[in-house]
């Protein structure tokens, strides 16, 4: 089994940007376990999904580069949510303010990118790179 790099303080800064983000839509969020490519199911007073959401953190200004990259399995699963009218969004906590990108449509390109830093063969894979431009500001 691939390790997790998840750290405790990861989990919490996560937790954090989507109890910011679900009660605009009002909705309350559920973690998923990580075999379901996101982080949290977000469900209406009976328990039903209403929409699905990927959080990520990042040590960077939203602007800093002109993309963001995410794993191309991560996009894809989140795009079969939405063509089955689940709403479904990314979103990214960057040093300067929590930014969403909801996932309507496929991208037009994939590469392959990853991490070496690790010596974790399984961090060179497929990646969408998601223009900066089609995150919006969730709050300030």
């Amino acid at each position: 089994m691939r390790p997790h790099y998840e750290t405790p303080e990861d989990l919490a800064r996560e937790r954090e940007a989507i109890e910011r983000f679900a009660p605009q839509l009002g909705l309350r969020p559920e973690k998923v376990p990580w075999r379901y490519h996101f982080d949290f199911a977000l469900v209406d007073d009976d328990g039903r999904i209403r929409a699905v959401v990927e959080v990520k953190n990042r040590t960077n200004a939203v602007g800093k580069f002109p993309t963001y990259m995410l794993s191309a399995e991560k996009y894809l699963n989140l795009y079969q949510w939405s063509s089955r009218g689940i709403p479904s969004y990314l979103l990214v906590q960057f040093l300067d303010g929590l930014y969403c990108h909801q996932v309507q449509e496929l991208p037009e390109t994939y590469y392959v990118c990853g991490r070496r830093d690790r010596n974790d063969d399984d961090d060179i894979e497929p990646v969408v790179k998601i223009p900066i431009d089609r995150f919006s500001l969730v709050d300030d």
